[in-house]
């Protein structure tokens, strides 16, 4: 049995990307870059090593679908 798109989200406990995303660009009015937005949302984007390496460039896809969608 499915449920509604109403009750899906009314059982979120965390805020979706997206959702931070359009918080972050209401609270400033000034155009953002794609790595503006990132660090604006306190991703990291200095690589220091291959961990960091790879965890950044899933936190960069991350952020592309969210803004895709």
């Amino acid at each position: 049995m499915s449920i509604s798109n109403d009750e899906w989200n009314a059982g979120r406990t965390r805020t979706t990307i997206e959702a931070q995303i359009l918080t972050f660009l209401k609270q400033n009015k000034t155009p953002s870059s794609f790595w503006g937005i990132m660090n604006g949302l306190g991703y990291n984007t200095n690589i220091k090593d291959l961990g960091a390496l790879f965890h950044g460039v899933l936190d960069i896809i991350t952020v592309q679908n969210a803004l895709t969608n």
